[in-house]
């Protein structure tokens, strides 16, 4: 994959990989990522058919997949059905649960304390939502957590945590190879 020169988070061009695959997606997110499940297969349906998730695909899924294994956190959607909601969390659950994969190095789990400012920030292992929120906190100049709270509250706004959907669960297939 080649970045813009002059646009460091923007691709330019990519080169085809041999395993064949397919997304499904119902949108961005309130930063402009793609909001998908990633299949090692080709889409059953055509590309722009508008299919409906279930478990049983769920299953086959790299996202699930990957939060067994431990190598990704779960960030659910107020447009993902509640059914898979509740199936991913579970499979989270038991990966941390396990100490699998980054869980067992997870500085953020609920109950643990640790040490945070500006010089450490980069080296720990927490959810990337609190990474992020963290690394604007300190961005905007602070030294230290002391200020952390009331500064969430104030910019509690800005930090975007749904993404557009005109139907609950729709998610529409995208080949990719």
């Amino acid at each position: 994959m080649a970045f813009q020169a002059d646009r460091p988070n923007k691709v330019a061009s990519v080169e085809r990989h041999p395993v064949r695959g397919h997304v499904l997606s119902n949108g961005l997110d309130g930063h402009g990522r793609i909001v998908a499940f990633v299949f090692f297969s080709d889409a059953p349906e055509p590309d722009g058919t508008e299919v409906f998730l279930d478990e049983a695909r769920l299953g086959a899924s790299y996202n699930v997949r990957s939060l067994a294994e431990g190598k990704a956190y779960s960030l659910f959607y107020l447009s993902l059905p509640i059914s898979l909601t509740q199936r991913l969390a579970e499979i989270a659950r038991a990966a941390g649960a396990a100490q699998a994969g980054l869980y067992a190095a997870d500085a953020s789990a609920r109950g643990a304390t640790f040490a945070v400012d500006p010089e450490t920030l980069g080296d720990l292992v927490i959810g990337p939502k609190l990474f992020r929120r963290l690394a604007k906190y300190f961005g905007d100049a602070f030294s230290d957590l002391s200020g952390f709270e009331g500064w969430m509250r104030r910019m509690s706004s800005s930090f975007p945590t749904t993404s557009p959907c005109p139907r609950p669960g729709c998610v529409c297939a995208e080949a990719g190879g």
